[in-house]
């Protein structure tokens, strides 16, 4: 399962390794950047990652990411803070903005779940949609749930279409 920025990492891996990759699910997908650069939330983290770092993250957490209760969203904010360097961070969302895994799209080969959020603020419906349009066995999928709450549900759904029809199957007799 990936979100947004780790979708290309994921379609990246899951046409490297098909043989490991059984399912992929991507969620608020985008194949190249210039899908979603322009959208205000990209703008306004990109015109605040070489800012004060505790502001920064502070942002990213109330409104970048959304999260409405306050304390939750300052805690948050402090794990980011405990778990990754500033610079570390700032230079991976700097390279997102290199990502382009158009071409390898059609190489996907795993059954694939593009689940997207109506009011994403990071990805228009429309990149999640030029995602599966380009994945060959895929379905898309738009949610209007901003929490996920509805995605595991979701995810055990689309893993078990697959055990279903195979389910009735009984073996063949002996020496048919």
């Amino acid at each position: 399962t990936a979100g947004t920025s780790a979708v290309p990492i994921a379609v990246t891996y899951a046409t490297a390794r098909a043989e490991r990759v059984s399912h992929l699910i991507l969620m608020d997908g985008w194949a190249k950047f210039s899908e979603v650069e322009q959208s205000a939330v990209w703008q306004a983290e990109k015109a605040l990652r070489d800012k004060d770092w505790v502001i920064y993250t502070e942002t990213f957490a109330r409104v970048l990411w959304g999260l409405q209760d306050q304390e939750f969203a300052r805690q948050v904010a402090e794990y980011l803070r405990a778990c990754v360097e500033a610079d570390a961070f700032r230079a991976a969302f700097t390279a997102m903005e290199y990502y382009d895994v158009s071409a390898v799209l059609p190489k996907v080969a795993a059954p694939t779940l593009v689940v997207h959020n109506q009011k994403s603020p990071w990805a228009p419906a429309q990149a999640g949609q030029k995602l599966a349009a380009r994945i060959a066995n895929s379905r898309f999928l738009v949610v209007e749930d901003p929490t996920w709450a509805q995605l595991p549900a979701l995810i055990d759904e689309f893993l078990s279409e697959g055990e279903e029809e195979g389910a009735g199957a009984q073996p063949a007799p002996a020496g048919a």
